[in-house]
């Protein structure tokens, strides 16, 4: 899998994915196929466009194929996914895909288009305050 990490101070961090496979691929926590922790960041883009994610687990907490985590804070930042599908990954949530909002993320969008999810696959959105 991937795992993206955006640090403290990074001005508008992006990431850029497209046509790729991610398949049998685990994480200990969560974002088996990708994870995205964009603690403390702003102005940040996440796209991933015509990719699948298979068989992808997180045995620990969420998104078996995608987890994408803003908080402390996290503010005008952007995902859009798009044209994907997601079959069979599993997590305790969002088995397919996971989105985060905790502690001070503000303005942040989320855009979903044209996504497929199959057997057990769930898309998880959550904000904690």
């Amino acid at each position: 899998g991937l795992y993206v990490q955006w640090n403290v101070g990074m001005i508008s961090p992006s990431v850029w994915i497209e046509n790729s496979l991610f398949r049998n691929n685990s994480a200990p926590e969560g974002g088996g196929g990708i994870g995205v922790n964009a603690e403390n960041s702003g102005g940040g883009n996440i796209v991933v466009v015509g990719s699948e994610f298979a068989n992808n687990s997180a045995s620990g907490f969420y998104g078996g194929g995608l987890l994408v985590y803003f908080a402390h804070p996290a503010a005008d930042n952007y995902i859009r996914i798009e044209n994907c599908s997601f079959v069979v990954n599993l997590a305790m949530g969002g088995g397919g895909v996971c989105v985060f909002f905790l502690d001070l993320a503000v303005n942040n969008t989320l855009t979903v288009e044209s996504v497929s999810f199959a057997a057990l696959m769930i898309l998880f959105v959550g904000s904690m305050q």
